[in-house]
């Protein structure tokens, strides 16, 4: 463990923290429905999660000077992101390295300017508010969506070659994104549904699981929709089961192993088996198998990676390549092409033991948020099969620092209660 200097007993401004932290919720979830103003090839919004990344960071070191203890999953964190960072330096594609980096920063403001604001349940709760507030908006415009037939620019079905009447992106760029996003609310919904104290909170809280579920029936997204029903699963059981487990003493790595099962499964499976998917009855399907044959090839002559965007790259230099498809569609070969075998297990150990350390807060007896942030890790390898890009996606590392902030609170402490 390591120590730093942090004072909850000084005047912390707290309102400044939560306003950052709000405008980086916010930042993070609708990023990609805001104008696309670019500088260098970098879109400018991203650039704000820097500045804010900064001013945070100098108001923490600046306001705290009482000793806390970091959890070594803030370590890892770190060295992943450091090693992320230091891939640009023999990535292939610098500029769109540089900008997919922004996205790791951003989640380093949030879970840092976390770990300091949320000091209190009542303001992690307000944090859940936030994150569930913006979901419901989201399929607001995506009702609006599916009655109109209608999209926002920011949709590519609002283009003519990908219109489509009957489904539904919101302000994301396609559907696969919307259901991938919606299905890690899945579970605080459930949650809500289940154990809210109000009557109107457990409503609303069914009604944005039947919404999120519906609209991605409505898009098709299979991962998604498989991550969705088995997050339904886990918090109604582990829910209505608590007793029993609050029994156990000990689990095994769940979390570890299937991020790691999953990771092997992509590896191993294009190494071992023929494609098995005709093109014209299963052209999605064919393409994502040949794009996992050739980031496995790739990895053989790159160990450390590509370099952080290289993928594109990769694939356009490729005999194998699919036509007019340069995008992952898998967060484990995206790891490996681009960071190589020790971004891989850097990602597999801290998503891993983020999971792992909220199941046995579980079964230690936290009837709270545990549960469903838990289950939100856990179906987030298998949702996040569905997205071209899910690993540079803020949702992605938006789910991550809530999971980190919340397990740090509740293993350290609440120093503002």
């Amino acid at each position: 463990m390591t120590d730093v200097s942090l004072d909850y007993n000084q005047p912390s401004k707290p309102i400044i923290l939560g306003l950052i932290l709000t405008l980086l919720l916010i930042i993070m979830s609708l990023s990609r429905g805001l104008p696309p103003l670019k500088v260098l090839h970098i879109d400018i919004f991203r650039i704000w999660s820097v500045i804010i990344l900064g001013i945070s960071s100098a108001f923490i070191i600046l306001r705290f000077s009482k000793r806390i203890t970091i959890d070594m999953n803030v370590i890892i964190f770190s060295i992943f992101t450091v090693y992320v960072s230091l891939s640009l330096a023999w990535t292939i594609t610098p500029f769109r390295g540089l900008s997919r980096l922004f996205t790791l920063f951003e989640a380093a403001t949030l879970i840092f300017a976390g770990i300091t604001f949320v000091t209190t349940r009542r303001r992690f709760n307000a944090i859940i508010v936030i994150v569930l507030g913006v979901g419901a908006a989201t399929m607001c415009i995506a009702a609006w969506e599916l009655m109109t037939g209608s999209h926002l620019p920011a949709s590519r079905l609002s283009l003519s070659k990908f219109y489509a009447p009957d489904a539904a992106t919101a302000v994301f760029y396609n559907r696969n994104d919307f259901s991938f996003y919606l299905s890690l609310l899945i579970p605080i919904g459930v949650k809500t549904g289940l154990d809210a104290r109000r009557l109107l909170s457990r409503l609303l809280g069914i009604l944005f699981v039947i919404a999120a579920m519906g609209i991605i029936w409505t898009n098709g997204s299979r991962s998604s929709l498989i991550a969705g029903i088995t997050g339904i699963v886990l918090v109604s059981i582990g829910t209505v089961l608590r007793s029993k487990l609050n029994r156990l003493s000990t689990i095994p790595r769940i979390g570890v192993l299937t991020y790691a099962g999953i990771a092997l499964a992509s590896f191993l499976i294009p190494l071992l088996f023929n494609n098995p998917f005709s093109i014209p009855d299963q052209g999605s399907l064919h393409t994502r198998y040949r794009l996992l044959e050739i980031g496995v090839r790739n990895a053989a002559e790159y160990p450390l990676g590509t370099g952080l965007g290289g993928f594109p790259e990769v694939i356009a230099n490729s005999p194998l390549r699919p036509e007019r498809v340069r995008t992952p569609h898998s967060w484990a070969i995206q790891l490996l092409v681009e960071l190589g075998v020790p971004g891989v297990l850097l990602f597999i150990c801290l998503f891993g033991r983020v999971t792992d350390q909220l199941l046995y807060q579980t079964i230690c007896g936290d009837n709270w948020m545990a549960l469903p942030l838990a289950t939100i890790l856990l179906i987030t390898p298998v949702s996040s099969i569905g997205p071209s890009e899910s690993l540079y996606m803020p949702e992605l590392w938006l789910v991550l620092a809530l999971g980190l902030i919340y397990q740090i609170r509740s293993t350290q402490g609440w120093p503002g209660e």
